[in-house]
């Protein structure tokens, strides 16, 4: 099966399910909504649940969690195929949302 990257139009140098890799610490946000920001650290691959629904493992504050990936602004929703979140690198001491 052929596969196209993901590409997430609301940020040039957004990350994708495709590009996203353990260890990498994502800031999360939605867009005009700055009290929406989240910071987590990446903990697995992408995967799937039960649903077919695109998950990944991460910590955030701490504390592990499973999120779709949706969530984390890696992929869009896929009931409705829009990006509602953007997720970008968090380079050590970088603070420019």
């Amino acid at each position: 099966m052929e596969t196209t990257p993901r590409v997430n139009p609301l940020k040039d140098d957004a990350v994708t399910a495709d590009t996203v890799q353990m260890g990498d610490h994502l800031i999360v946000w939605r867009p005009g909504d700055p009290d929406s920001r989240i910071e987590v650290t990446i903990t697995s691959e992408v995967y799937y649940d039960d649903d077919s629904t695109m998950i990944i493992d991460a910590t955030q504050a701490g504390r592990e969690r499973t999120f779709s990936t949706s969530e984390l602004g890696l992929t869009a929703n896929r009931h409705t195929g829009q990006w509602t979140r953007i997720a970008i690198i968090n380079e050590e001491g970088e603070e420019d949302l």
